[in-house]
């Protein structure tokens, strides 16, 4: 993470408000995140990504990565997924899969609907963590 490039997360309009929080955490210890919804389409920035950039994507259900899957395909970013879903199509996609739960474990190829606490507070809680080890770097570095 600390030697990307550019970094970039990709995410649900209905998702994004975590990131957004995230984005405003990291700007503290002096990383941009930039941040792409499914409302942007800013497909100019993802097509732009270089093997040394970062691609965060967001889909706490998975649904919206399998929507995506295809056009992610030829990104030469690498690519890491934030999911509850552990269907194996997403491993031909994603050098890392970050799941938020191992007891949740949707696992389908198709589009699925399914609502608990990792939907509310499960993207939020796993920035939290991430943005703590991040600032923790960041200040061992000082």
């Amino acid at each position: 993470f600390e030697k990307a490039g550019q970094i970039v997360l990709l995410t649900a309009e209905d998702s994004s408000h975590a990131c957004k929080v995230f984005q405003q955490q990291m700007m503290t210890t002096g990383k941009l995140i930039r941040i792409i919804t499914s409302a942007s389409h800013n497909t100019e920035l993802l097509n732009s990504l270089k093997e040394d950039d970062l691609l965060l994507v967001c889909s706490v259900t998975g649904n919206y990565a399998l929507a995506i899957n295809d056009q992610l395909q030829d990104i030469k970013a690498k690519k890491c997924l934030i999911t509850l879903n552990h269907t194996t199509v997403f491993e031909k996609t994603y050098r890392f899969i970050f799941y938020l739960s191992e007891n949740i474990a949707l696992s389908s190829n198709n589009i699925v609907s399914a609502r608990n606490v990792y939907n509310n507070y499960g993207l939020t809680f796993f920035f939290d963590l991430f943005f703590h080890e991040c600032f923790v770097r960041y200040q061992a570095d000082k």
